[in-house]
């Protein structure tokens, strides 16, 4: 469980990475858009935040 103060803080993270994605011309897939949702819910924590983005990325297992 995570608190308001930190699912705020991790909103405001993703919207920034959002915009600058966009603005690369990269738009964000369902999958990473869950992935995300799951992380400023306090579903998942930041370990496996990022080895579930490493993975959708297809890097080797070695990596995670």
């Amino acid at each position: 469980m995570i608190t308001d103060e930190e699912r705020r803080k991790r909103l405001r993270a993703y919207e920034i990475a959002k915009k600058n994605s966009i603005d690369r011309g990269v738009e964000l897939t369902p999958e990473t858009e869950e992935i995300s949702k799951r992380f400023i819910n306090g579903e998942i924590g930041e370990q496996e935040f990022f080895l579930e983005i490493w993975k959708l990325l297809g890097a080797p297992a070695s990596l995670h």
